[in-house]
Parts: structure tokens; C-alpha cells; sequence
């Protein structure tokens, strides 16, 4: 009766362990998946960024274009 005793609390504490485990295990994959929503978003934003710049490239080269024409039709 001991034995089955003995047997019967280690199965509780396994069974109690494994609740505990999985707990664990499904907290760290929720952070686990919020920290790649994070950098997702954040490479999104950055996309975004560096395609504002070159927006802004791309404008300031048009801008520097026309003002050099406007020099040099000054000039002659």
C-alpha cells in the first residue's frame, strides 16, 4: 500500500510538473510571437523610412536638376 502510495504522489507531482511546463512553454511562445509582430512591424516601419527617403532623394535631385538648368540658361 506504500508502494502504491508512493506511486501515486509521484504521479501527482509529474502530472503537477507538466501542467507547470506547459504553462511555461505557452508563456514563452506568446513572447516568443510578440517579438516578431515587434520586428515585423518595425521592418515595415524601416521599409517605410527608406522608402520616404529615396522619395526625398529623388525630389532633391529633380529640385538640383531644375536649378542647375535655370543657371545655365542664365549664363547663355
Amino acid at each position: 500500500a506504500e508502494a502504491a502510495s508512493a506511486t501515486a504522489s509521484a504521479a501527482n507531482a509529474a502530472l503537477e510538473s507538466m501542467v507547470l511546463a506547459e504553462t511555461a512553454a505557452a508563456k514563452t511562445a506568446t513572447a516568443a510571437k510578440l517579438i516578431v509582430q515587434s520586428t515585423r512591424a518595425d521592418l515595415a516601419d524601416s521599409a517605410a523610412d527608406v522608402a520616404m527617403a529615396e522619395v526625398g532623394e529623388v525630389v532633391a535631385h529633380h529640385a538640383y536638376d531644375e536649378a542647375s538648368r535655370r543657371a545655365r540658361d542664365r549664363a547663355t
